[in-house]
């Protein structure tokens, strides 16, 4: 898995015009040393981008997952999810992916994988009233779709950790 650093000018412009593309990316930072440890942000401007790694760490890897599939986003509601069933199709090699963020206030996500309609149905019920993100997630990732960055030392040198 190569990567760039999240100070490379290319890096940067391939972000910036990723957002430009498609309005908003689905980012993964996984922390290293930290037994798979990793936050979510979905932005949709270069500046909460910039924001965000201005947060991270040396060696955190920033993923942008460019195969991201939206299926819905809004305020869990008895109309919202039936709409998002009734909507909804979910692939045997694929996932259904739940987000929300925290109540902290911050941009940052916390998730939860469902492999059916029906558990996605009973998990948005018990969280009536709260925004959500839904979106659909392969079951093996799509390298080639995948853009990796690390945070470097320092001294400007990339040295990853384990993740």
């Amino acid at each position: 898995m190569d990567g760039y650093s999240t100070n490379d000018e290319n890096y940067l412009a391939i972000v910036k015009n990723l957002i430009k593309e498609k309005n908003e990316i689905l980012i993964t930072v996984r922390n290293p040393y930290q037994a798979g440890n990793k936050d979510l942000f979905l932005i949709n401007s270069f500046e909460a981008f910039k924001s965000i790694i201005a947060k991270r760490e040396p060696q955190d890897l920033i993923i942008i997952d460019n195969s991201f599939k939206k299926v819905a986003q809004g305020i869990a509601s008895r109309d919202f999810i039936k709409l998002l069933i009734d909507k909804i199709e979910i692939q045997e090699n694929e996932d259904l992916v739940v987000i929300f963020p925290e109540f902290n206030g911050n941009s940052e996500y916390w998730k939860d994988y469902f492999e059916n309609k029906e558990e996605l149905e009973d998990y948005l019920k018990a969280n009536m009233d709260q925004y959500v993100v839904v979106y659909i997630e392969p079951h093996e990732l799509e390298e080639d779709k995948m853009i990796y960055a690390y945070v470097p030392d320092s001294d400007g040198i990339i040295r990853p950790g384990r993740y």
